[in-house]
């Protein structure tokens, strides 16, 4: 009797230290399941704050190279009157600000597509800034025009890349470019209006 009660002593411990580990078994892996969660959750937080940075620089970004792209555009045709010298129609300035970005825009996905967008980014911002700098330096009103012509033809390039590069980021990006295009002609007529108006420069150094 006295062997058969030790042993269920035996049996009833052995089964409580079994039923202890068990349960610390237990707790630790519902430790480690929570640390888990909780590291899973922080890193979820911190790539959807690295995505909505990313996602609100390329918006920003879209919204200047809208901008930027149609700025030249729209301030030579404010300017057309002093271009012109008032020697010839307005609308001369007029056809030379589109046609040529339209005919760009014609031929160049036949071929575009070869050029790297780095190059291509280069090829725009180099034709902006001779447009103006040729605008403002010869005097020759054909030479003027044919500055008016390398903008054009400039802002037709620049649509084109700008809109094939959107593509490769969020969707909204084409509505933030779109505003900048908008925001140019408000700007760009804005500032030339100031500084040959309101601030009494040239049209030169304007």
């Amino acid at each position: 009797i006295n062997a058969e009660y030790g042993g269920l002593l035996v049996a009833m411990t052995t089964s409580n230290s079994k039923g202890e580990n068990s349960q610390l078994v237990d707790l630790e892996t519902t430790d480690s399941e929570a640390n888990r969660i909780l590291k899973e959750t922080e890193e979820d937080r911190k790539r959807k704050c690295c995505d909505f940075q990313e996602k609100a620089r390329n918006l920003i970004a879209y919204f200047i190279l809208g901008l930027m792209n149609n700025f030249a555009y729209v301030v030579f045709l404010s300017a057309a009157l002093d271009i012109l010298d008032n020697k010839l129609p307005p609308a001369l300035v007029l056809l030379a600000d589109i046609f040529p970005g339209l005919a760009v825009q014609t031929v160049a996905p036949f071929f575009f597509e070869r050029i790297p967008y780095s190059i291509r980014v280069i090829l725009i911002t180099i034709s902006a800034i001779g447009s103006f700098v040729i605008v403002a330096t010869f005097n020759p009103v054909w030479l003027r025009i044919l500055g008016v012509v390398l903008a054009s033809m400039s802002s037709g390039l620049g649509e084109i890349t700008y809109m094939a590069l959107s593509s490769y980021y969020h969707k909204n990006t084409i509505s933030f470019y779109s505003s900048g295009t908008g925001a140019a002609g408000i700007l760009g007529s804005l500032m030339y209006l100031a500084l040959t108006t309101w601030a009494e420069l040239s049209d030169r150094t304007t």
